[in-house]
């Protein structure tokens, strides 16, 4: 804490469910909104980007061809 009575912590929030893209947004707009209203709070931000493509590829180990009656794996399957 500095002399002022202010601090630099940073926290993040992350929201989770089953809802849309468009949803997630909005919900996240309307708590920073909360968060600028209540003061004390400042650079605000959110990292949810609505029009920009998003894509992962996970590397995996070898594995054995598939045959025709094989679903592909899904593509979730994949952990951050």
């Amino acid at each position: 804490m500095n002399p002022m009575g202010s601090s630099s912590r940073e926290f993040e929030v992350e929201i989770f469910g089953n809802a849309s893209l468009e949803e997630f947004d909005q919900y996240a707009t309307e708590m920073i909104d909360r968060l600028q209203q209540s003061g004390g709070i400042v650079d605000l931000d959110k990292s949810l980007r609505l029009g920009l493509p998003e894509g992962a590829w996970c590397p995996t180990a070898r594995r054995p061809p598939r045959s025709a009656s094989t679903p592909p794996p899904s593509p979730r399957s994949c952990s951050r």
